[in-house]
């Protein structure tokens, strides 16, 4: 063989023995590549004694590992963590409704009010309280007149005295144009004593019946010095309050005094009885102003 044949023999197996170099290279690193990979007992002496060394370290290094002690790593601290409240266990379907049992509400009682403070009762009025001593509800005791010191005027019986005055006032006042009338005059005990009952079957008691009449023994017409006056014009005004507004009554409130008539009952009278404008007495005598002495003189 001659040296350029010698040459290329060369190149040709190196290049050979570098193919199959490459070839095996491929399979072993690269997973089969082009061919499946060959069993261990199939792999060629020289691959596996290169292996054996790697898998010796390989083996060492997982034993190893498996006997080192584990190294337990501190676990980091945990904030608490807050455990929901348990739910009720659902009850069981029966398929009947149960109701659920109602709670007891309490019940709220207030406070007693404080009690309020008793109120006196009224006391009784006691008309007889505002009446001066020495009389009967208000109303003195007169003597009855004698039948012998009375007179008779318009069919009216009154003492003497009065009788006269009274004569005189009738006849000025008609001048005047005012009609003055004689109503009532001197009555007895027993007269006024049933007038008195009338009263109080109207009123509702004594007391009240003795605001607007005497009780028997205590009224100034026993005297024959008392007179009841009315208007001939005006009847119905006749022992009224109504007697106030008649042309007799404004020519009495002027004139009477200058006869010797008063009024016994005016208004706010001290001897506690109810206004009277038709209730006039006699005082122009001696006789008649002694017998009305204590009233006047209240």
């Amino acid at each position: 063989m001659n040296k350029r044949a010698r040459t290329a023999y060369r190149n040709w197996t190196f290049l050979c023995f570098m193919l199959f170099g490459f070839v095996l290279t491929l399979n072993g690193f690269g997973g089969g590549l082009f061919s499946n990979e060959p069993l261990p007992s199939q792999q060629p002496q020289s691959l596996q004694a290169a292996q054996q060394p790697v898998a010796k370290t390989i083996q060492t290094n997982q034993v190893t590992a498996a006997k080192a002690p584990a190294v337990a790593s501190k676990p980091k601290p945990q904030p608490p963590v807050k455990k929901p409240a348990p739910k009720p266990a659902p009850a069981a379907k029966t398929g009947v409704a149960i109701a659920a049992t109602p709670q007891p509400v309490p019940t709220i009682v207030p406070a007693p009010a404080p009690a309020p403070a008793p109120v006196p009762a009224p006391a009784p009025q006691k008309v007889a309280a505002a009446y001066p001593a020495s009389t009967k509800y208000g109303h003195f005791a007169y003597r009855e007149a004698p039948s012998g010191s009375l007179s008779k005027v318009q069919g009216v019986w009154m003492h003497r005295e009065t009788a006269q005055a009274f004569r005189q006032m009738v006849a000025d006042a008609e001048r005047s144009g005012a009609y003055i009338v004689p109503v009532s005059g001197f009555r007895g005990v027993s007269l006024q004593g049933e007038l008195f009952e009338n009263q109080i079957a109207r009123k509702g008691s004594i007391q009240r019946a003795a605001l607007v009449s005497a009780p028997p023994g205590h009224s100034e017409h026993h005297t024959g010095y008392a007179i009841d006056i009315g208007d001939a014009d005006n009847p119905g005004t006749h022992v009224e309050m109504s007697f106030e507004q008649t042309p007799s009554f404004r020519w009495l409130n002027q004139n009477a005094p200058r006869y010797g008539f008063e009024l016994s009952f005016p208004l706010g009278n001290r001897q506690g009885i109810s206004y009277e404008p038709w209730h006039w007495r006699y005082v122009g005598s001696s006789a008649s102003a002694n017998v009305f002495a204590v009233a006047r003189n209240l």
